[in-house]
């Protein structure tokens, strides 16, 4: 079959790309290295995908490991572990990812959607504002129909009581891509936005891990069907391994690791979002090693954050008996002294046990007990280099030391005011789930990798779609802001595509 897009990678971003672009008649080809996960449904009756189960709580996610990658001394390797799993870690010394790998990609485990403040887009070229993201971010929010705690669980009410009686802040509530109902000691079955059955959220509190019951409205269960609908093909198992340019077109080549075979497949645009890491690396692969694109900028690599992500473990506090039941939604804002978004605190992230068979003692003191973390805006003053065939890290451990500093010191403040029995801080090294930035939005290639309509500088018809492409973090949980620069992209592509 002839392709004239092939997206790699299915989440937010290529999930987004690919549906919009099928949909303006586009013939689309995804490739995902991960599988299809959660109960099977009716995402697209004319195909049958088996799935794959969620891992089921803290315990089940350390069994759905995927790989470890580490980069020490300019040298990098792989441990695969479980070439189905769902999370794959990167350790780089001083900072730590945690990423996950599937048919949907990081909206498997995401809960919240939250829109940045319009000044978050003064970092961007001027095609780019606030204002003209707006209509941006509505069409996201029609397809993902986000909604508030209708019923605030235990633990939202206890972080709510702690903010007061601390003298923190005002709670703020984001809106979750969870489907609720009545109640949710009565589950319902309802259709989303393009027509696939889901079911309501009955508060297992495993929104990090990734939903049982199809309560969480995620990018395999709209944006994916609503590809396939309109005639795209989705290859799973399928792990891109080579770029490079052939006769007026990209060649893209892969594992298929269903069939044991490298296979490839071309088409005269590729649009890259495999999750910031991976994409990195292939652009690194491909300029470095590889050299099928050598005219790559130099900035690839430059300008990569974690997103301020720091958390805090509050062991046995008497305000909890049950922080696993219920989604987490509300947070405190932190602003600098002139008023602009510094960083974000959420508390109420319950320890999901899920199935686990574990000391009831124990279970005891994991209900009594919560994840508090922050999001923040750190310097992005990270940069990554190639390791052998992996991601190193070349400079900027600190990330912003004054920073960390201070969301340390208020995840610890929170940790009192629970009166915790103790309240373990990671503050040796960073730990991310929200890594971003290293192939930057610029207005020349001396200030990024790619342009506003997110186009590799000197290589017309590839595109970087993912986090990868942010100029600076957010400070806030990216997943609107990406599927929303994802749907601005896909209107500027669709129009080039029809008009050649």
């Amino acid at each position: 079959m002839n392709h004239d897009v092939i997206v790699v990678g299915s989440g937010f971003a290529g999930a987004v790309m690919a549906a919009r672009l099928a949909e303006q008649g586009a013939r689309v080809l995804i490739l995902e290295r991960g599988v299809w996960r959660g109960p099977a449904g009716n995402e697209d009756p004319r195909r049958a995908h088996p799935r794959r189960a969620f891992p089921r709580g803290a315990i089940g996610m350390l069994r759905d490991v995927r790989s470890i990658r580490f980069a020490r001394s300019g040298r990098s390797r792989e441990l695969m572990l479980n070439a189905e799993g769902l999370f794959e870690i990167h350790r780089f010394g001083g900072l730590n990812t945690l990423t996950v790998s599937g048919v949907g990609g990081g909206s498997l485990v995401y809960v919240l959607l939250v829109r940045p403040e319009d000044e978050f887009f003064d970092a961007y070229p001027d095609e780019i504002t606030g204002a003209e993201m707006s209509r941006h971010f509505e069409r996201v929010r029609s397809v993902l129909r986000p909604q508030p705690l209708p019923q605030l669980p235990e633990k939202e009410v206890v972080f709510e009581r702690v903010a007061a009686e601390g003298g923190l802040g005002d709670v703020h509530y984001a809106d979750l891509g969870v489907v609720f109902g009545e109640s949710p000691d009565r589950p319902e079955k309802v259709r989303n936005a393009v027509g696939v059955e889901q079911e309501t959220c009955t508060y297992l509190g495993e929104c990090p891990f990734g939903c049982p019951r199809r309560a969480k409205t995620t990018m395999d269960l709209t944006y994916i069907p609503l590809a396939l609908r309109h005639g795209a093909e989705l290859r799973v198992f399928a792990e891109v391994t080579r770029l490079e340019p052939r006769n007026g077109q990209y060649r893209v080549v892969y594992n298929d690791r269903e069939a044991g075979r490298e296979r490839h497949a071309e088409a005269p645009r590729v649009v890259l979002a495999a999750g910031a890491l991976n994409t990195l690396r292939l652009l690194f692969l491909a300029r470095d090693r590889q050299r099928t694109l050598p005219d790559v900028s130099p900035a690839l690599g430059r300008g990569f954050s974690a997103n301020g992500d720091a958390f805090a473990f509050v062991w046995r506090t008497p305000k909890l008996s049950r922080s696993d039941y219920g989604p987490a939604g509300g947070y405190l804002v932190r602003r600098d002294p002139e008023g602009r978004h510094r960083y974000v605190l959420l508390g109420a992230l319950g320890v999901g046990l899920g199935g686990a068979r574990i000391p009831r003692a124990l279970r005891r003191r994991l209900a009594a007990s919560t994840i508090i973390n922050t999001i923040g805006r750190d310097d992005a003053g990270a940069e990554l280099e190639l390791h052998g065939e992996g991601l190193g890290l070349r400079k900027g451990r600190g990330l912003g030391r004054a920073l960390f500093d201070e969301m340390h010191g208020d995840l610890r403040r929170v940790g009192e005011q629970y009166g915790a029995a103790r309240t373990f801080v990671g503050e040796r090294s960073v730990m991310t789930a929200h890594p971003m930035g290293g192939a930057a939005i610029a207005d020349t290639p001396a200030g990024g990798v790619v342009d506003h309509r997110g186009e590799v500088f000197g290589y017309p018809g590839l595109y970087v779609a993912d986090g990868a492409a942010y100029p600076a973090p957010p400070g806030l949980p990216p997943s609107l802001t990406i599927a929303a620069l994802a749907e601005r992209q896909a209107e500027l592509l669709a129009s080039e595509i029809g008009g050649t």
